[in-house]
């Protein structure tokens, strides 16, 4: 063989693991600029923030960021009642309420808990999918369900700095009920018609009432609009929110697009993880001993929801 053969056969090899890595390393930039997103949230309340501006000029700066994708992409995208319908619900309940619930319960609840608590979205979207009979359930994932369910709670009650706090209480219920309205968006997003044709399209129009939920959210309340003037990090941790949010989205989308949805759960990891070291480096957060004894059980019922029926562990 010539060294031109041997130089070829290399970069045919090199290809080929390229091609393989390629995925999962883009479910790994998704997972990690979606796990900043808490943190740098905490950054913006900091400055004066209220969450309903970041749901706002987070969704805003993801709607752009997608609506561009996909002219580039050249999309074609056919407008329906039910595409219309499937993202008015995607965009209030699925995303827009849990995103401002999460965005002002930063200011209770610490990073490193609202990360592991939205660990839980994949176990509830699995929940809603037995409800609407639009999946199988098995004992495996049943007892995967049950380990993540006790896994969060002990992490959530094993954290002293909470346990005396009945606001903070308050805030981890409906940080639960915010994981559930994401659930609730992966099952009706996943529905769409213009799912796989148009992903870039059809995730941009959830983020459009998302911005509508959150700027009228934000009127109602009379937001300070005025701190975003007057401070300039306020507005740079906020668009920050939304460029990540946006990359994530993109590598998202890209991936289950040329992909399939093969790796579509391992954000799930990395996004608790990024979630719990931002909180730590950024905050300074002391997880408790629960935290560390739950995390292994976890990550193992994650693996188990995530298992078709038909397969064994």
């Amino acid at each position: 063989m010539t060294n031109i053969d041997e130089d070829l056969a290399n970069q045919s090899r090199a290809g080929a693991v390229l091609r393989l890595l390629l995925p999962y390393c883009l479910i790994m930039v998704s997972g990690v600029f979606w796990g900043l997103n808490t943190g740098i949230a905490k950054l913006a309340v900091n400055e004066g923030v209220t969450g309903a501006q970041i749901a706002f000029v987070q969704a805003s700066v993801v709607f752009v960021g997608l609506a561009v994708l996909g002219a580039i992409w050249k999309e074609k995208i056919a407008f329906s009642r039910s595409l219309l319908i499937g993202s008015i619900l995607t965009g209030i309940f699925g995303l827009g309420i849990p995103n401002m619930i999460a965005f002002f319960g930063v200011d209770f609840v610490s990073v490193g808990v609202i990360s592991i608590i939205f660990a839980l979205v994949p176990i509830f979207t699995l929940c809603l999918s037995l409800i609407a009979k639009t999946d199988r359930s098995s004992t495996i994932r049943v007892v995967g369900i049950l380990l993540g369910l006790a896994s969060v709670s002990a992490i959530i009650w094993g954290s002293s700095k909470f346990a005396n706090r009945n606001n903070d209480i308050v805030w981890i219920l409906l940080m639960l009920v915010s994981a559930l309205g994401y659930a609730f968006r992966n099952i009706v997003f996943s529905k769409l018609p213009t799912v796989t044709t148009a992903p870039f399209y059809t995730s941009c129009t959830t983020f459009f009432f998302v911005a509508l939920t959150a700027g009228i959210t934000a009127f109602i309340l009379n937001d300070p609009w005025t701190v975003f003037v007057s401070n300039p990090k306020a507005i740079t941790y906020t668009m920050w929110m939304g460029v990540a949010m946006c990359i994530g989205m993109a590598a998202y989308v890209y991936t289950i697009r040329n992909y399939g949805p093969v790796v579509s759960s391992l954000p799930t990891y990395i996004v608790a993880f990024t979630g719990v070291v931002s909180g730590v480096v950024l905050f300074d957060e002391r997880l408790p001993v629960a935290f560390w004894v739950a995390l292994p059980f976890l990550c193992l019922s994650l693996y188990l929801v995530n298992l078709k029926p038909n397969k064994g562990v």
